[in-house]
């Protein structure tokens, strides 16, 4: 019933997403006019937002379906793993970030306000107003991630737990869930005001203006850049690292 209710609601914001993302592109290529900038806008908003949620529902239906396929239980969107489920964790250095001796338990606002990074100081206010929180792709990298990964890959999976991996799972989900979704989410909304922005400054005069659409234009490039990689990398390392968690493998990856 779960997977039911999340795949309907996932199609039902995909078909939602589908008709805006129609308008949007017959207002781009000129067909339609949509006259008022802020309806534009809005409507842009609307595409991600749809996007997002259909993605989001579609997603949890495929995962849950997934973890029932291979016999092991999903993790609670809600759990936290706390020190008394933890297997014992080995001393010495690890290839992975290590993660504190709780587990994460950041709180998912604190890791959006870590992942935010300072526009040049001449264009702060106005790049505030404008374009929004603009997303640092660095910092995730420098969090903490779990370290009961690398510990229980170095094993043969003869040698790890089920329990173990389910725990590791779950702090894996909830390093993802603080760290690494902020992080897509504040990239999806900046991007769409860049676009909008980069639209409104082609007929920049001023040397301000001129200035600003300078910016605007590093920016979008930015979003696809080296930084950019390299968090989709790290995400979908991660992806990885959870699905063999949840497996029959117990953490350990194919050599």
């Amino acid at each position: 019933m779960e997977i039911g209710l999340a795949a309907a609601v996932g199609w039902l914001f995909l078909a939602i997403f589908a008709v805006l993302a129609i308008i949007s592109i017959l207002d781009l290529i000129k067909l339609i006019e949509i006259r008022s900038a802020s309806q534009r806008k809005w409507l842009f908003n609307s595409v991600l937002g749809a996007a997002v949620l259909s993605v989001g529902g579609l997603g949890k239906a495929y995962y849950n379906d997934l973890i029932g396929q291979i016999g092991s239980p999903a993790p609670e969107a809600t759990a936290r793993p706390g020190p008394s489920g933890e297997p014992a964790r080995p001393a010495g250095p690890v290839q992975q970030p290590s993660p504190s001796s709780e587990g994460p338990k950041a709180d998912p606002s604190d890791a959006a306000s870590n992942c935010a990074a300072q526009a040049p100081e001449a264009l702060r206010d106005w790049a505030q107003a404008e374009l929004g929180e603009r997303p640092d792709f660095a910092c995730v990298a420098r969090e903490r991630y779990p370290r009961c990964v690398a510990s229980l890959q170095g094993r043969a999976a003869a040698e790890n737990s089920s329990i173990e991996a389910r725990v590791c799972a779950r702090e894996i989900e909830a390093f993802r869930r603080n760290q690494i979704s902020p992080v897509l989410a504040r990239k999806g909304s900046y991007q769409v005001n860049l676009d909008s922005a980069e639209a409104n400054s082609r007929s920049a005069g001023t040397p301000a203006e001129l200035e600003r659409r300078e910016y605007v234009v590093a920016e979008i490039a930015r979003m696809n850049g080296t930084e950019w990689q390299r968090f989709v990398t790290f995400d979908r390392d991660s992806l990885r690292d959870l699905g063999a968690c949840n497996s029959a493998a117990k953490c350990t990856l194919p050599q």
